[in-house]
């Protein structure tokens, strides 16, 4: 291949897939390399004897958040995935021993009285009810510049003046590790604060696409508008290296053959692009440390379950224990939790073309410890995990035709990072505002996306929002 590109892009991941959109749309050439044979980086779909399944996310904010916005920016409206809100889903939730039943729809949670049962089975008391309405009305109407004063505050200390009900304590504390891959007393509560005030002012929107792709819909509508836009796209393209020449980034090195370029923006997390892609030598030793040094949501466990026939009615929930500290704090340390938080998808119950008729597929996510691949044995804490998930979900072994398991070390090897982690840098107060790494590289022309740089929203939102920041900070007027 001896063509030239204004911009390559490393890794089709929601980042990487809509920086290839974006800057398409900017008028650069533009090539996308995915070392994996299907796209979508950590949101790939697997397909087998007619079922289709992914890693079971929820997606916060749907077409209303940056998955919309990106096909909007680009002028690709059409290819905007169509989604099934959560908010008309029956819900399944155990927390401790309190089983609960519920739609996160407010009217139907309320005039079914599902709300006032709800309350007294927690033993909600009215002015604990009142104390996280008052939370809840504080961060609904709080602006940026408030909010940023909250980056470097941890959401535990944030919570501290509303003392409410242990129960509802537990639950937004459940949210913090399912958000975010790390817990309340870490978690920064002006991240926090942007996700429950974004997720309310979009009524609701958190969903899943119905299009026949699972989750990866959404990185597979960003590659087809930047095919559109004219955009190459390169899969089982494994990067080999980037190309550093008098400190300024050329180009990559793939299957042995120099493809040059003006920029390069690399998804495939910053810790790789810069210890192994890069290279150490090309950057300031502090700069290297603090790369070293970054800490790292929990790593994840993936189940995924073709089933003969359903075995829930419900599309989604989780088993949570009441108390979060301990099994956080037990779970990081190596030490199996007596209780793991588990979330499940029942995802054809919410699109029924993912598995043939009469059947159910089901993803399932829990978190464990951040190891370097091959130093822990993660075999234990599977079948602990698994026997949660039997038990929260009669029925689902004996009907299993087969279930995909994954493990973070499996994880880490397809995606190419240090560690199998759930996420990617972690959220948390020490690693915000100022302190959360840059999108631009110090090698000039090197930029990054994807969750490790994204902030403003979780996960793929954020990994989305990170290539959106990108895209803004590239269309300024030079010396912007």
């Amino acid at each position: 291949m001896n063509k030239a590109y204004d911009t390559i892009i490393i890794g089709s991941g929601c980042g990487g897939s809509a920086a290839a959109a974006l800057m398409s749309y900017l008028g650069h050439k533009t090539l996308l390399l995915e070392k994996n044979k299907v796209i979508g980086g950590k949101a790939p779909l697997f397909e087998k004897d007619g079922f289709k399944l992914d890693h079971g996310h929820v997606l916060s904010r749907s077409d209303k958040g940056p998955h919309g916005e990106v096909l909007r920016i680009v002028r690709c409206r059409d290819l905007i995935p169509k989604f099934s809100y959560a908010k008309d889903w029956p819900i399944k939730g155990l927390l401790g021993e309190q089983l609960l039943d519920l739609y996160p729809n407010p009217v139907h949670f309320f005039l079914t009285g599902k709300g006032f049962a709800f309350a007294r089975k927690i033993g909600l008391t009215l002015p604990q009810a009142l104390a996280e309405a008052k939370m809840n009305l504080r961060i609904l109407f709080m602006t940026e510049k408030q909010i940023k004063h909250y980056d470097n505050v941890d959401f535990q200390t944030f919570m501290t003046p509303y003392k409410g009900n242990p129960y509802m304590k537990s639950i937004l504390e459940c949210c913090a590790v399912g958000l975010f891959g790390c817990p309340a007393w870490e978690v920064s509560a002006g991240e926090m604060i942007r996700v429950f005030r974004s997720s309310n002012r979009c009524q609701g929107a958190a969903g899943y696409p119905v299009n026949g792709e699972g989750v990866s819909a959404v990185p597979n509508s960003f590659v087809r508008a930047a095919k559109r836009l004219g955009a190459e796209v390169m899969t089982g393209a494994a990067v080999q290296n980037i190309i550093i020449e008098h400190g300024e980034a050329r180009g990559v090195v793939v299957n042995g053959e120099r493809i040059l370029a003006r920029r390069v923006i690399s998804n495939a997390g910053i810790m790789p692009t810069v210890i192994k892609l890069a290279g150490r030598e090309h950057f300031d030793p502090g700069y290297v440390r603090m790369i070293e040094n970054l800490k790292y949501a929990c790593s994840g466990f993936s189940f995924k379950f073709a089933l003969r026939k359903k075995v829930t009615k419900y599309a989604w929930g989780g088993d949570m224990p009441l108390n979060i500290a301990k099994s956080y704090n037990d779970m990081v340390a190596g030490k199996k939790p007596e209780k793991f938080i588990v979330m499940f998808v029942a995802s054809s119950n919410i699109d029924p073309s993912l598995a043939p008729e009469g059947c159910q597929t089901i993803s399932c996510i829990s978190g464990g410890p951040v190891m370097e691949p091959g130093q822990f044995n993660w075999d234990p804490w599977m079948e602990a995990v698994k026997g949660q998930i039997e038990r929260l979900l009669p029925g689902i072994t004996e009907n299993t035709i087969f279930c995909r398991v994954e493990n973070p070390d499996q994880i880490a090897r397809f995606n190419g990072r240090f560690y199998g982690d759930s996420v990617g840098a972690a959220q948390s107060a020490r690693q915000m505002g100022d302190m959360r790494p840059s999108m631009i590289s110090p090698v000039k022309n090197l930029y990054y996306v994807g969750t490790d740089v994204g902030w403003g929203s979780v996960a793929t939102e954020a990994a989305a929002l990170s290539a959106m920041y990108l895209y803004d900070h590239l269309k300024q007027p030079q010396g912007r």
